[in-house]
């Protein structure tokens, strides 16, 4: 029940003591009225709305903790992605450097290779020089001196035949164009006929004979080679 005398009381700080009484009065009866209206009925009501209100209160409060707890596990699961990401970093870092390395020494090695090439390739020029001779006698009845490198006018250009020998073949003059390489696959083949095409009317009526020496030829190599007429000579070969 309203207390009128306390209402009354801080109602008068406010305003004169008549008027502070009067609402005070009039407060305490609309309560009175207030009480007489409101069931048993409403008030049960009224109650079980408040208990289901804090039942959902209480369900919310549950899900907003199990989602706050999904969320610390979301949070630990994307630290440790971010771990395992710098380590992935970290690798494929070390990957590069290892990678960089790599390409240096290939690098070198590729200088190494070329120089050791260039030596190899005199070299088997000078076993060319002492086989092809006797080879082209003894298979192909044709007789030259030792083959030399020449270097043939071609425009304002020059192609290089590192095995050039001129000889006799059955009473005619004949011109030896050949090509050393360490092995022969079908692109060396290829280069050489290119080379070939660009100086083949520089002999008159001369017969060409075109000839490749290696140390290995390669059946690539050895197909095309015989479709264009080309003689392929091993180092082992007498």
């Amino acid at each position: 029940m309203i207390n009128t005398l306390r209402v009354y009381q801080e109602l008068k700080e406010l305003m004169d003591n008549a008027a502070a009484m009067k609402i005070a009065e009039f407060m305490g009866k609309i309560y009175e009225d207030l009480l007489n209206t409101v069931t048993k009925a409403d008030f049960n009501e009224l109650k079980e709305s408040l208990n289901r209100l804090a039942e959902a209160q209480k369900r919310t409060e549950e899900k907003v903790e199990a989602l706050a707890e999904a969320q610390k596990r979301t949070e630990e699961k994307v630290e440790a992605l971010a771990e395992a990401q710098k380590r992935t970093e970290e690798k494929v870092e070390a990957l590069a450097e290892a990678q960089e390395e790599i390409s240096k020494t290939l690098k070198n090695l590729a200088i190494e290779v070329a120089s050791l090439s260039g030596t190899v390739g005199f070299s088997l020029e000078d076993i060319g020089r002492v086989v092809i001779p006797g080879y082209l006698e003894r298979h192909c009845g044709i007789k030259i001196e030792e083959p030399e490198r020449k270097f043939i006018p071609c425009g304002k250009d020059y192609v290089e035949i590192n095995l050039y020998a001129e000889g006799i073949k059955d009473s005619r003059k004949v011109i030896i164009l050949g090509e050393a390489k360490n092995r022969i696959y079908k692109k060396e083949v290829m280069d050489f006929i290119k080379s070939l095409k660009k100086i083949e009317n520089k002999f008159g009526d001369k017969e060409i004979f075109k000839l490749m020496f290696a140390y290995l030829v390669h059946p690539s190599g050895q197909e095309l080679a015989k479709k264009n007429n080309i003689i392929l000579v091993c180092s082992y070969q007498r």
